[in-house]
């Protein structure tokens, strides 16, 4: 079994905001002429391909850079719209019945957004186990997740040009409900 600590599951270099916005992009805050509560102008994007890790020849450190922890599960990408739910992974195939208790946590955001995340059964000690995640049809664990790491578009703002720290914060002030089998 390989600890969610072992491995970075992704880096992303640091940027700076484009087209001019502050970068301070909050649910309760104005961006740039719109309110992010509300509606913006911005079309959902679908069938989203998401970044993958790259490898590197060894290990470093930097402040210009973001490590995240390695889940051992299924990438998976959430178009939440209408309140309908699409789940589905890296290469388009849907997951919607297979793991249906996560799209009907997902239905109760009661938002328009996409979510990229990872899909993972974690065993007794809180760590990932994609044995489990792969029996998970056959033997359903109560310990299904779906561990969210970052937001690409909310209500009608495409929010992909934003930096992936200023991402992060919108989707913690997201996920601050308590929605079973939804982590930040």
């Amino acid at each position: 079994h390989v600890s969610p600590h072992s491995k970075i599951k992704r880096r992303e270099k640091r940027g700076k905001t484009t087209s001019g916005n502050s970068g301070k992009y909050e649910l309760n805050q104005k961006h740039d002429k719109q309110e992010p509560g509300g509606k913006g102008d911005d079309k959902m994007p679908h069938g989203i391909k998401p970044m993958l890790a790259r490898l590197v020849d060894e290990p470093f450190d930097s402040k210009d850079w973001i490590f995240e922890i390695k889940w051992d599960g299924y990438r998976a990408i959430a178009e939440i719209e209408s309140g309908n739910v699409w789940l589905y992974s890296r290469n388009l195939l849907s997951f919607n019945h297979k793991y249906a208790r996560i799209v009907n946590a997902l239905k109760k955001l009661g938002v328009d957004a996409v979510l990229d995340g990872e899909v993972v059964v974690l065993n007794e000690n809180g760590f990932s186990s994609f044995q489990k995640l792969q029996n998970y049809e056959e033997n359903p664990e109560p310990n299904l997740f779906y561990m969210v790491f970052d937001i690409l578009y909310l209500n009608g703002h495409d929010l992909r040009e934003l930096p992936l720290t200023e991402r992060k914060k919108v989707l913690h002030k997201l996920l601050e409900q308590d929605l079973p089998g939804i982590k930040y």
